[in-house]
């Protein structure tokens, strides 16, 4: 219906241009036929050119710029071919001579229209290359994702999945205090980080919304999520983006894609989100989970991301980013990066037992490896530094079992073991002597 009223918007004008030429064509009588169908066909000319420059714009949706030009270059020949004064020569020649004047006149504005549009497509290329380089070139990050706050913690995040290799350089954007966007479908990065000084100056995200698309000629490819601090979110989905596309923006949590197998996605995505527990990382991949079981990518599966960023210690910008994991190609992207969250679990757990040992709470550090080992049971890295730390405490047997293990799943720790100060490995000169040859 809208593209009707479009189609129809375009016919008006073209009837006022032609009606504008034939007032300024002679007439009166038969022989002042050929200077109005001269004209006529000018017009159509110059009108032909000007629907490439209308074609090629980036001032409306595709459909709504079709719709105009042929609508105006259909207003345009039916005015130029049926006009009264024309019409009125046609019944003079009669029926017959007369359909062949009006067949000619009506090839003759088409034909002149097609060569007026094929003229200037090859003279002025650089506009249908500029509308094309809107929409071929930016990479096509056809996915769904969830930006997301957990008001208790203050954190901020986004997650994303996508048949797309490395979806995680592109899309997602965070910045402590201030909030997180995802930028995706024929991608603008710079989304990302203007959107996050927008929210900086104390816009809210549906502001920072009008204020993107607004300034964008390719707005309607575009689709992006933004939550501030406070946990205010929107989205943004073009017109144009690929189906099936479409949001969801609830209390803390903005959820969007597109190039789906399935409407569903995004609700599902929402209520997931909303029933899951924990801390916020682990939310936003039941988000996730939740989208892929729904149906998904269109495409499949091939890249996912995962950003967290929070509170950290003051002075240290680089404390505040809590998580930062991607898996850039894989065929269970979403399965991977989960098992690289619990890594990452598990690291940060060694980290604690490290800030413990130092501070000589060895029974709470001893804790700390332990569940870290709990996560990650056959990494040689974590048995090693564990038997660093029994070797501070005292326990030799201990340290020795672990470093036994270490050695079975990788012998090089050995050649480390001979390399160590007694700063970083006490008794590494024993460990070595019970190890033998």
């Amino acid at each position: 219906m809208l593209t009707l009223l479009w189609v129809g918007i375009g016919g008006l004008a073209g009837v006022a241009g032609s009606r504008c030429l034939v007032a300024c064509a002679p007439g009166g009588t038969p022989a002042a036929s050929f200077p109005r169908a001269a004209l006529s066909m000018s017009g159509a000319l110059v009108l032909g050119a000007a629907m490439h420059f209308v074609l090629a714009g980036g001032f409306a949706p595709q459909a709504v710029r079709i719709a105009l030009a042929t609508g105006a270059m259909g207003g345009f020949v039916t005015h130029a071919t049926f006009h009264p004064g024309l019409r009125r020569h046609v019944q003079e020649a009669g029926w017959l001579k007369g359909g062949w004047i009006l067949l000619a006149m009506s090839a003759g504005c088409l034909g002149a229209g097609m060569l007026g549009l094929l003229g200037a497509r090859s003279l002025f290329p650089a506009a249908a290359a500029g509308a094309a380089q809107g929409r071929v070139r930016p990479p096509l990050a056809a996915t769904f994702s969830i930006v997301a706050r957990d008001p208790l913690t203050g954190e901020l995040g986004v997650a994303v999945q996508s048949h797309w290799f490395s979806v995680g350089a592109l899309v997602p954007w965070a910045e402590a205090g201030v909030g997180a966007v995802a930028t995706q479908s024929f991608v603008e990065v710079s989304y990302g980080p203007e959107g996050l000084r927008l929210l900086r100056e104390g816009r809210s995200p549906q502001e920072a919304l009008k204020i993107l698309t607004a300034a964008d000629p390719q707005r309607e490819v575009r689709q992006v999520g933004i939550i501030d601090a406070r946990g205010a979110a929107a989205s943004w989905t073009g017109r144009e983006c690929i189906s099936y596309a479409g949001h969801r923006a609830g209390k803390d949590y903005a959820v969007q894609g597109n190039l789906l197998a399935a409407p569903e996605v995004w609700e599902r995505m929402g209520g997931a989100f909303e029933a899951a527990e924990g801390p916020l990382a682990e939310r936003l991949l039941a988000a996730l989970d939740a989208g892929q079981e729904a149906g998904g990518d269109a495409r499949g599966m091939q890249s996912a991301a995962l950003l967290v960023v929070g509170p950290g210690e003051k002075g240290k910008p680089w404390t505040q980013r809590k998580i930062d994991l991607r898996v850039e190609d894989h065929p269970a992207p979403l399965a991977e990066i989960r098992r690289v969250l619990q890594l990452r679990r598990a690291y940060d757990l060694a980290n604690d037992g490290d800030r413990l040992v130092s501070e000589k709470k060895f029974e709470e550090a001893f804790k700390a490896y332990d569940k870290a080992l709990a996560l990650a049971p056959g990494n040689d890295e974590l048995m090693f530094w564990r038997a660093s730390m029994y070797m501070q405490a005292g326990r030799t047997e201990q340290a020795l079992a672990d470093v036994r293990r270490a050695l079975a799943i990788n012998p090089r720790w050995r050649k480390l073991l001979e390399r160590l100060s007694p700063d970083l490995f006490p008794g590494a000169a024993e460990i070595l002597k019970r190890l033998g040859s």
